[in-house]
């Protein structure tokens, strides 16, 4: 990471042992591979979701770009874009509960990155998410 950056990771892994620890990020991958890729919402909860708080995500972000298993999504620092982030990872982390989300803020006001990845096939989940209904 460059000097000064702050990275929070939200997991979608629920912990059936409180005081269990993660000891490696290869461990936390293995992990996160058995969960499936589905998303539980019903058909017009999906839909409300894709035309409401995914949609503008995906408005305000000036770059995205497909990485490995996912996207990742580059946004210019302003006054909401961290908390429309922050609730669109809430949401998406109980329905979809097997993505990963890795939020970079830069420091001094610099910009902010979202990257949303996760098992095998988890990159074309997220393209047809994305697309417009």
């Amino acid at each position: 990471m460059g000097g000064g950056s702050v990275v929070i990771v939200v997991v979608a892994k629920h912990l059936t042992h409180q005081s269990m620890l993660w000891s490696d990020a290869r461990t936390l991958e293995i992990c996160m591979s058995d969960l499936p890729i589905v998303c539980t919402l019903g058909p017009d909860a999906l839909k409300a979701r894709k035309q409401g708080l995914l949609a503008r995500v995906a408005a305000i972000s000036i770059d995205t770009r497909k990485i490995g298993t996912g996207h990742r999504f580059e946004f210019a620092s302003a006054p909401e874009t961290l908390s429309l982030i922050a609730d669109m990872i809430e949401a998406e982390r109980h329905c979809c509960r097997f993505l990963r989300f890795a939020l970079t803020v830069e420091p001094n006001g610099g910009p902010i990155s979202l990257e949303v990845t996760g098992p095998p096939g988890t990159e074309a989940f997220l393209s047809a998410l994305l697309e417009p209904v």
